[in-house]
């Protein structure tokens, strides 16, 4: 991921049977405070050419975390 053309990463330990990972970029700290400011924001394919990501947009729900 890059903000204002600053590179960012976010990594995690997969679970056993487990393919699909949902990441609310709202939710990690970098994303939000470029959002709130209107900086530039890019998901960069750095993963495994295994792996696949995409944005989407999603309604989040009042009051839930995660």
């Amino acid at each position: 991921m890059a903000v204002d053309g600053l590179p960012f990463s976010v990594t995690f330990t997969p679970v056993p049977d487990e393919g699909v990972y949902s990441l609310l970029l709202d939710r990690v700290w970098f994303w939000d405070v470029a959002k709130r400011t209107n900086a530039s924001r890019a998901l960069l394919q750095t993963a495994p050419k295994t792996a696949q990501a995409q944005l989407r947009s999603v309604t989040l729900k009042e009051g839930v975390l995660y």
